[in-house]
């Protein structure tokens, strides 16, 4: 999979760095950036010499919050070719749905998954990469990004009710420019990066909204683009990344999401050269680094997915009765629950007393 992103990907990087007196020109040459590709906002480089080349910076101007401070300088312009019809959508969630639908042609590597518990909505954010790379200012940037996003649409006095980090909090110092942003106190250590917003907000009508206008500039770019350029694999993993949450990134409801047969997806895949398992183990491999990297799951969670993976195997086979027993022993279960904090994407829990709406330490 071609690891890549478009130059308008670094939109405001350069202001940023002079800001510090900061010369680019060695950080470039560091990463393998040639100053000459970087003229055109739409020519492809390489997504992980951006990441990197953002840690760099971070680290070179000692500003944690480097990548915020560059989604200060975005616009939805800096969309590129998607940024008028995503502008002019009547509502929020049809500007997500939208941004979602034409990801491939912003940022392949990017995932966007929305997740609705009722009284919250959760915006959460992933990175597609082949070998995990740190993107702490990748990530803060790509929130940064939506959250203005939210507020053209929206109206300048949008907030978010929470926004939620893997990574460990900055200075104290930087606690305005997350103030600035997002309108909310962040939360740290959370077991996801992404935003928590009111529902009414993805409704709430886009006063500068021309329903022409955006018919006009999806005919214009469904001329010449198509919003569903990603080859199966890459269609296959970005489903695992948003069903692993629930505990269902099996290859039945990867087929069901893409609309394909099981039989169906696996010759599309082998194609490819490429197996659903193989897939699937790559994107494990990416949350378990993600977790290890930032100490955020704990090792009684994972018990109880299994104990509860178990269970459903017992249900669906009897040959796989005798392991459900086994964990479902007391032995077996002590200390899980009571103590297993409630994930934030696991399913609803029933209303009633303490019933309280999610924080990015839900895990």
């Amino acid at each position: 999979m071609a690891e890549q992103v478009r130059v308008a990907a670094l939109a405001g990087f350069f202001p940023t760095l002079e800001a510090f007196g900061v010369d680019a020109a060695p950080l470039l040459k560091e990463v393998g950036l040639l100053p000459r590709l970087l003229g055109n906002s739409e020519q492809m480089i390489p997504a992980r010499a951006v990441m990197r080349l953002l840690e760099r910076a971070a680290q070179v101007t000692r500003c944690a919050t480097f990548g915020l401070r560059m989604s200060e300088n975005r616009g939805i312009a800096n969309l590129g070719a998607t940024s008028l019809l995503i502008a002019h959508q009547p509502t929020l969630r049809a500007a997500l749905t939208t941004l979602n639908q034409y990801r491939n042609r912003i940022n392949s590597m990017l995932v966007l998954n929305m997740d609705d518990f009722g009284d919250s909505i959760v915006i959460r954010e992933d990175f597609l990469m082949e070998q995990p790379e740190s993107s702490r200012q990748a990530s803060e940037l790509t929130l940064g990004v939506l959250a203005r996003l939210c507020r053209n649409v929206v109206g300048e006095t949008w907030k978010a009710d929470t926004v939620c980090f893997t990574h460990a909090a900055p200075p104290a110092t930087e606690a305005q420019v997350y103030h600035a942003l997002f309108g909310c106190r962040p939360v740290f250590n959370a077991e996801f990066n992404g935003i928590v917003l009111d529902p009414r907000d993805l409704d709430r009508p886009n006063l500068r909204a021309d329903a022409a206008l955006a018919e006009h500039a999806r005919a214009l770019i469904e001329s010449v683009l198509s919003p569903d350029g990603h080859s199966v694999a890459q269609q296959v993993e970005q489903s695992i990344l948003l069903l692993m949450p629930t505990g269902q990134a099996g290859i039945q409801t990867c087929s069901d999401l893409l609309g394909k047969t099981v039989r169906t997806l696996q010759r599309d895949l082998d194609r490819e050269g490429v197996s659903f398992t193989a897939l699937l183990n790559k994107a494990r491999m990416q949350l378990a680094h993600g977790c290890w990297r930032h100490n955020i799951c704990p090792i009684r969670a994972h018990a109880l997915r299994m104990w509860r993976r178990c269970w459903a195997m017992a249900q669906s086979a009897p040959s796989h009765a005798g392991i459900f027993r086994a964990l479902a022993s007391p032995r077996a279960s002590t200390g899980l629950h009571g103590h297993f904090r409630v994930s934030l994407h696991a399913p609803r829990p029933a209303a009633g007393p303490g019933h309280s709406r999610p924080s990015g330490r839900c895990g």
